[in-house]
Parts: structure tokens; C-alpha cells; sequence
């Protein structure tokens, strides 16, 4: 079997754009017999700013930065786990990721570090602007910087 995209990293926000991100990589990995590494990154410079961007996002009372923010990587761990069960059901080999940081840099460090051959992203992510189609800043960082081929999803 070819190796050529053995190993596919797909930044996951939960966007449309991920989403359909990640339907590409399936599809992807499923023809080179791949895996996908699913990663999430929790932007803790945002949620220190803008708090209340994720009060929606979390279950139950008020509580401290530090323990919202263990609690957005707690759901954000569920969150993708339910997701890696369902791929694994269509014999597609995925892990998951969540770290803290900055998106572009992470994902950029990630693809480095895992040797990833391949990276399917959304063309903008959550805080895209939904009506321009215009190429969100993280996704233009990945397509200029990255060490491999980019897939970009729109």
C-alpha cells in the first residue's frame, strides 16, 4: 500500500470548516490507510481576555480562570473522544490531542514534532466571519509555514 499521507493531522475546533476538515482526512486516511491525530487547541490567551466567550461552553457554577480552564479541557477531551469512537467504527485508525496555546503556533509545532505528512484544516475557524469567504488567519499560518502539504476545507 502507498505511504504517502500515513500520518494526518486535522485541527478541530468543532467548526463547520473542521468538520468538513475532518470528513477529508476519513476519506483520506480510509484510501492510504492512515492515521489521523485529531488536535484541539484551547487558545488560553482568549479565555483570559474574553471569559465570557466560554461561559456557554461550560457546565455548572462560577469558579476560578484556573478551573474553567480545566474544565474547557476536560469537555474538550470528551468532546473528541465521542468523535474518535465514531471514526474508529469506520476502521479508521485516530488519537486525540488537546493542548494549551496559541492555534497557529501548536498546530505548527505538532506537525513538526508527530512528522505529520499531511494537514486537513477548515478554511476559518469559529470566529470566522461567515458571510465573507476569506481565509481566517490561522489557516493562512498553516498554508505558509507548514512542513507538509495542506488540505484546506471550505
Amino acid at each position: 500500500m502507498a505511504t504517502k499521507y500515513r500520518r494526518i493531522l486535522v485541527p478541530y475546533d468543532g467548526s463547520t470548516y473542521s468538520k468538513k476538515a475532518l470528513d477529508e482526512a476519513i476519506m483520506i486516511a480510509k484510501g492510504f490507510n492512515s492515521i489521523i491525530f485529531l488536535l484541539n487547541i484551547v487558545n488560553e490567551s482568549v479565555f483570559k481576555e474574553y471569559p465570557s466567550l466560554y461561559s456557554g461552553y461550560l457546565r455548572g457554577t462560577k469558579s476560578s480562570n484556573e478551573n474553567y480552564s480545566f474544565k474547557i479541557i476536560d469537555q474538550t477531551e470528551t468532546m473528541l473522544e465521542r468523535i474518535c469512537m465514531d471514526i474508529r467504527k469506520k476502521d479508521v485508525k485516530i488519537s486525540q490531542y488537546v493542548i494549551v496555546g496559541i492555534p497557529k503556533k501548536e498546530i505548527l509545532k505538532f506537525a513538526k514534532n508527530s512528522k505529520i505528512d499531511l494537514i486537513s484544516i477548515g478554511s476559518q475557524g469559529l470566529g470566522g466571519i461567515k458571510k465573507l469567504k476569506i481565509l481566517g488567519s490561522v489557516s493562512r499560518a498553516i498554508i505558509e509555514n507548514a512542513p507538509c502539504p495542506v488540505l484546506v476545507s471550505h
